[in-house]
């Protein structure tokens, strides 16, 4: 049986990248994996023959037209056959020696979803990292419990699911922040959630990536999308008939608000151009944010956000180099 499908959506990426990321699961410690690498049509692309230099029958090369990253992802999924699935991005890569911890608690506790940690990384050498010391684990009775406890980091690669709880529940194709809309909704089919401190994943910082592109056009599609979504979550909120699900979206509606007035700020370039988003979270009734004591950052946040003055220092805080 296939433990863990690991999901590489790719698309026009130098090829020393790829390499990299799939060296990474080849030298995981675990024989029962599938690799299943989601080219979503680069132009004369050098991913065949970066896979077949592995000469690893495990490793499965997919070519599809090009419809971005959801329906690269959504692709893995339809050709996923393990219990549990992990995706990766494919300028990205694993710390081996802690993933095979990953893995032995997997065995151990059979959760429906895991979360572990990244680390940024920068530059083209190949950071190593081996876990030392105690494993410590928090654990929830369902994703629910945990959205009504906790904050979500929405980044889907940071956790690893059991395949068997999806359903019908799918990436939307064809925007940004594909991650906030999914991610609550599997947590939300989740039963026995586990949070580990283990490091696993490389998280490349790469020049021209989605996150770090500024360009005006893309920041307006972003932060539209990110409405979208927002809205898509408050509907399951205001749809739900168990009160625990209904807190439980309506707290993550309110806590996406939170950062959709940080990247605002961060990333707009100019104040007016931030303003003119925010009035618009203003107009969804999340500027100033909704007075809740979610957690200490929230609280706290919300309190320096209030007054436009208080936008203006938070920007030039948040843009300091």
């Amino acid at each position: 049986m296939i433990e863990i499908s690991f999901i590489v959506p790719y698309y026009n990426l130098e090829p020393w990248l790829l390499q990299r990321c799939l060296k990474s699961i080849i030298d995981i410690e675990a024989r029962n994996i599938e690799v299943i690498i989601v080219d979503d049509g680069t132009p004369e692309s050098k991913a065949p023959e970066i896979v077949s230099l592995f000469n690893d029958n495990r490793l499965h090369y997919v070519r599809r037209n090009n419809g971005g990253l959801s329906e690269a992802r959504n692709t893995g999924l339809a050709h996923a056959q393990g219990e549990y699935i992990q995706f990766i991005d494919a300028d990205d890569y694993f710390f081996p020696h802690n993933y095979q911890k990953l893995i032995e608690i997997l065995r151990r506790e059979k959760p429906d979803i895991i979360s572990t940690q990244q680390k940024k990384v920068y530059g083209e050498t190949t950071e190593r990292q081996e876990h030392k010391g105690e494993i410590k684990m928090q654990s929830f009775a369902s994703g629910i419990d945990f959205l009504n406890r906790r904050s979500l980091f929405a980044g889907v690669w940071s956790i690893t699911f059991r395949r068997d709880i999806l359903g019908n529940l799918r990436f939307i194709p064809g925007i940004y922040h594909e991650d906030e809309d999914f991610t609550p909704r599997l947590y939300s089919q989740a039963s026995l959630i586990i949070v580990s401190n283990l490091h696993v994943y490389a998280y490349y910082q790469r020049p021209g990536s989605i996150i770090n592109t500024l360009d005006t056009q893309r920041l307006l599609k972003r932060y539209n999308d990110l409405r979208t979504v927002m809205s898509r979550l408050k509907g399951i909120s205001d749809n739900a008939a168990d009160p625990a699900v209904k807190s439980a979206f309506l707290r993550r509606y309110e806590q996406v608000a939170l950062s959709a007035i940080y990247r605002a700020l961060h990333d707009s370039p100019t104040f007016d151009f931030a303003m003119e988003e925010i009035h618009k979270l203003g107009e969804m009734g999340l500027w100033p944010l909704p007075k809740k004591r979610y957690t200490r950052a929230y609280s706290t946040f919300r309190l320096l956000t209030i007054y436009r003055w208080q936008l203006k220092i938070m920007r030039w805080l948040l843009r300091i180099k």
